[in-house]
């Protein structure tokens, strides 16, 4: 399945009836808050009535019990709407958005990466207690199987990781373990932490590679034969699509990618048209580029024999 072959407009046009369901729902709520939001401009322009009529220190009371109270209504009002609003969109529009991409869906909105997943990868620097996160996603891209969702993995104490994992599997098993990390990430702790037998540095060809990623592995033979000149060139042009330090690593018969990302993905704003087209291209552009991977390294062919 190539990306070329999917069009924004022609999706758009499909979606857009189930879109002006969830705007009809979008605005209801809205509304609601924006009559809270009226009542408590009239109690602040009736504050000057208040201190002509009784004590200054009642007043100043009274106006701060009113704001906090206007604060919890429109705040509570916030919370349920989205409450509402977002297993509708995801439920909805989402799950659209991904069918139309790809085949052998399988999302979960309220899900994420498991820590096993995250720690095996060897990419976050030691082992993940626990993980949050949401939209745990399976899928099939032509002969490539893909597992992604927004995550945070969890030391003891503090997270080490925010953004975007992808796990992709393969028919070929891998006897040892590479890990690629951009440059600028890599310390002598954070190498130390990698925790590869009997690591070493694997020393590549590819200059401009070099510049980017610090590569260690288990198998200097092994990791330059699965480094192909050609999907160095893919790892290189993928993160300067993604614009963020992306790191790869391969293990077992697994490529795993972190992207790290502080946005919070696929999720409505209350203040902006749901049915507008800039909105669900920002949604439309992030799956392509994020599940491009798939094309951008060329998984579907069989690189390693």
């Amino acid at each position: 399945m190539e990306f070329s072959n999917k069009d924004f407009d022609t999706f758009f046009a499909k979606i857009y009836p189930v879109l002006e369901e969830v705007e009809i729902v979008r605005k209801k709520w809205l509304n609601e808050m924006q009559i809270l939001f009226k009542w408590f401009v009239a109690f602040l322009v009736s504050v000057p009535i208040f201190y002509l009529l009784i004590p200054i220190e009642f007043t100043i009371l009274q106006l701060v019990i009113t704001a906090l109270t206007f604060y919890g209504l429109i705040n509570g009002k916030r919370q349920k709407a989205f409450k509402e609003l977002t297993p509708i969109f995801k439920n909805k529009v989402i799950t659209e958005l991904l069918l139309y991409f790809y085949e052998d869906v399988r999302y979960l909105p309220r899900q994420r990466m498991s820590p096993v997943v995250l720690t095996n990868s060897l990419l976050l620097g030691g082992k993940v207690k626990r993980t949050t996160g949401d939209d745990y996603t399976e899928c099939r891209i032509g002969n490539t199987h893909i597992h992604f969702s927004e995550v945070q993995a969890w030391g003891i104490y503090d997270i080490f990781f925010t953004g975007i994992f992808i796990a992709v599997r393969f028919n070929k098993t891998f006897t040892s373990k590479t890990v690629i990390m951009p440059r600028s990430n890599v310390s002598l702790y954070t190498k130390v932490k990698i925790g590869i037998h009997n690591e070493m540095n694997i020393k590549l060809e590819d200059i401009e590679f070099r510049k980017e990623f610090t590569v260690v592995g288990e198998d200097q033979v092994e990791s330059r034969y699965k480094l192909t000149p050609s999907l160095m060139h893919r790892m290189l042009e993928y993160k300067k699509k993604v614009n963020k330090k992306v790191a790869f690593s391969l293990i077992d018969n697994w490529l795993y990618v972190a992207i790290p990302n502080n946005v919070n993905l696929f999720e409505v704003n209350l203040l902006k048209p749901i049915t507008s087209k800039e909105f669900m291209k920002t949604h439309f552009d992030y799956f392509e580029l994020l599940t491009g991977l798939v094309n951008d390294l060329d998984l579907n062919t069989k690189i390693w024999k």
